[in-house]
């Protein structure tokens, strides 16, 4: 956006001879007149309105190669900007964590937001940190520096320092006048500076630059920033980095970020590569979209709209306050609509070239992302495979638009709950109950089918407050893709009144098959789930042979053993790889990602955890653990993971050709396919239908996604004898 022309006027006009001995706006009283006060005093009043109109019409910094420009926000920290504003909107102090893909320009925003909010209030701290001194320095050196240096002695306020030593403080020499100057300050430290973190004063404004590489995050943040940047509408918190790695603890700071959502202390944003407006390039003659750039498209799509009015343009994230603002009014110009971003075909081949040309792809994934999750990479002995990784995040962003219900069953064992963004009204009609105070353990992105196949594989902790106890709940597919429609998640419930949470769980999701790890705790939840609750749908362990071919009978419950753990895992991860699984939650990816082998082991894996982060592996048993039980009957285990193929016969499939040479027959699903006779070769063939067959639609796993209507749950029931409960007993 351009400079307001009658600033150009106004800086032209104080730009004059008679005003040079002019250094700083203090004492204009005695060199101005009334008028000319008066329209310095309106300049300023804009300027501390508006952080943007002080930015692009009097913040000059320094680029890359050092040229002298004004500050236009771009549209990257743009977005930034609205998160802030959205947060104090909603009066709550505005702090926000930023993943981003490099070359943003969120350490130039964060300088410039500092010099607002220091230079045209009084009273102000800001604390300024990098990673290391030469960050530090470019930071001082190419942007706060000059904002001050080049702002117009009308503007500028009186400064008593100026050194990167000292940073800016913005008052008066005590000792050379009695005038009062605006108390404020800017103060800039590297990271690496231990002992000071904001420590023993209070800030207004704290900015913080690649917080990924910082030695000692954890110490800076909880113990120093956080106890000097208090919780106020007007102070100001800012965390940005690209990331650097899963399983460390500012991974396990992003992920609880955005588990807590609004209520996070610092809210989550962040930016992809396509931010940057010159990340395209012209695809190269015969090159097309592969199925990892369509899945890219349909990742953007869900995440991002972009304004349709040609001369805005801005884009904006599709989740904001919960709610898709595709297809409303655009909030920046109030003319233009919001679209879901289609990322072109330039901007695609751009990342993929840059991939292709990369020694390590890792590098590029990192720092060029398209989804957060895929920024932070995994390093060690990884247990999954980059395609079941990959196609896990997919999933879980395709499933961004759908409105999870979240909430408990009551003693009736009737599911009460609400979605975020509904004030706490419980989805079940005709229940009056504010459930926004209540448990949350479970979480349904799908409600029971009726016909519909279910399993749940269950992980029970040891005890009240340790890991995680996990129900993971899946539909089977059936010739489409699994699906995962449930989670149980809780930690505050004894193994033994788990049992009574997961059969209400099994009965409401069409007497569910369930398999519980025994071990642990889950020993008293499967006993007292089988023998004293009397569910009868327990996984019965299929008979099996061992090494020396001796049968080996089954029995109830699932034993994880160092003979059934790869299998599961090995199971699992093909099942992602080849996309017959569709998760749901970001949880279960975060876990899939930091499961690593432990160093000295070719057997045991499990989460990696970095001193400081908060990683399990409970969900990511249960999950394996529902999708191996439900296919376990399926495959032959001494064949290994290849399933038992039907033949295909005329009375099972929906069409039959017939060979005219030597008159045998086939039951095939799509004539159009079988062009030659299996048996002499013969292309004379001539196809009739079954009509005792049905031929079925292929099931789309997003329909309800695709149709934008969360409610669409066909044959959903809401527990058993749902219409004849009293919810007068809910608890």
């Amino acid at each position: 956006m351009a400079r307001d022309k009658y600033v150009i006027e106004m800086d032209e006009y104080f730009s004059q001879e008679r005003f040079s001995k002019c250094v700083d706006a203090s004492g204009l009283d005695a060199l101005l007149s009334k008028d000319e006060i008066g329209l310095i005093e309106d300049e300023l009043h804009k300027c501390a309105e508006s952080f943007e109109h002080a930015a692009r019409n009097w913040f000059w910094i320094a680029d890359e190669t050092g040229r002298r420009m004004l500050f236009n926000l771009w549209d990257g920290q743009r977005i930034v900007l609205e998160k802030l504003e959205d947060m104090r909107s909603r009066g709550k102090s505005p702090q926000v964590v930023v993943i981003k893909s490099r070359q943003l320009g969120l350490s130039q925003f964060g300088c410039a937001l500092a010099s607002h909010q220091c230079f045209f209030k009084s009273n102000q701290k800001a604390l300024i940190m990098s990673e290391d001194e030469d960050k530090t320095n470019k930071l001082w050196n190419n942007y706060i520096l000059p904002i001050y240096r080049d702002l117009p002695w009308f503007l500028k306020p009186r400064s008593s320092s100026l050194s990167i030593k000292t940073g800016i403080i913005l008052d008066t020499d005590a000792k050379k006048s009695s005038e009062m100057g605006l108390r404020s300050s800017i103060t800039v430290t590297p990271a690496s500076t231990t002992g000071y973190a904001g420590q023993g004063t209070a800030l207004n404004f704290f900015h913080g630059s690649e917080f990924t590489s910082w030695p000692v995050f954890d110490d800076i943040i909880e113990r120093g920033i956080e106890q000097a940047l208090h919780e106020r509408p007007g102070n100001v918190g800012i965390l940005e980095s690209t990331a650097k790695g899963a399983g460390t603890t500012t991974h396990s700071f992003w992920n609880r970020m955005n588990r807590l959502g609004e209520n996070a202390r610092w809210e989550p944003v962040f930016l992809p590569f396509f931010m940057d407006k010159t990340h395209v390039a012209a695809p190269s003659r015969g090159w097309r979209l592969g199925d990892k750039e369509e899945k890219r498209r349909e990742g953007v799509k869900a995440n991002w709209v972009q304004c349709d009015n040609k001369s805005c343009k801005k884009y904006f994230n599709r989740i904001w306050a919960m709610q898709d603002v595709a297809e409303t009014q655009c909030r920046f110009c109030k003319t233009g609509t919001f679209k879901p971003y289609h990322i072109t075909d330039e901007q695609l081949y751009w990342l993929s070239n840059k991939e292709a040309n990369a020694k390590d792809d890792k590098n590029i994934k990192q720092e060029q992302a398209i989804t957060a999750e895929e920024a932070f990479l995994v390093f060690g002995d990884k247990v999954f495979s980059d395609a079941a990784m990959d196609f896990a995040a997919w999933s879980v962003e395709q499933s961004k638009l759908l409105t999870p219900l979240k909430g408990d069953f009551d003693r009736n064992g009737v599911f009460h709950g609400y979605s975020d963004g509904s004030s706490g009204k419980c989805h079940c009609s005709g229940c009056e109950v504010d459930h926004s105070k209540d448990n949350r353990f479970l979480t349904v992105w799908e409600l029971p089918r009726a016909g519909a196949e279910y399993y749940i594989g269950a992980d029970v902790s040891e005890g009240i407050g340790k890991d995680w106890s996990v129900f993971f709940v899946l539909r089977k597919g059936n010739g489409t893709p699994d699906v995962h429609v449930a989670t149980y998640r809780d930690r505050s419930t004894s193994p033994f009144n788990l049992a009574y949470k997961l059969k209400p769980l099994g009965v409401w999701y069409n007497n569910a098959q369930v398999a519980i790890e025994y071990a642990g705790g889950g020993g008293t939840t499967a006993d007292v789930l089988f023998n004293t609750l009397g569910y009868g749908n327990c996984y019965k362990r299929k008979n099996t042979t061992d090494h020396s071919r001796t049968s080996v009978a089954g029995g109830y419950h699932w034993q994880t053993t160092g003979a059934t753990k790869p299998k599961i895992i090995t199971f699992f991860d093909r099942w992602l790889k080849d996309e017959l699984l569709l998760i749901r939650d970001p949880d279960l990816v975060e876990e899939i990602k930091v499961f690593v082998k432990v160093e000295g082991s070719d057997v045991k894996k499990e989460a990696a955890r970095q001193k400081g982060s908060d990683y399990h592996d409970d969900y990511l048993m249960a999950a394996m653990i529902a999708v191996y039980t439900a296919h376990q009957q399926d495959f032959d285990e001494d064949g290994g993971l290849e399933p038992f193929k039907i033949d295909p016969t005329p009375d099972n499939q929906p069409y039959t050709v017939k060979c005219n040479a030597c008159l045998f027959r086939v039951g095939v699903s799509d004539p159009g396919k079988y062009r030659k006779c299996v048996k002499c070769n013969s292309m004379h063939l001539v196809a009739s239908r079954n009509f005792n067959i049905k031929i079925q639609e292929p099931e789309n796993p997003y329909r309800d996604i695709l149709n934008r209507n969360p409610e669409a749950f066909e044959g959903a029931t809401y527990g058993p004898e749902f219409d004849d409960k009293p919810y007068e007993n809910y608890w």
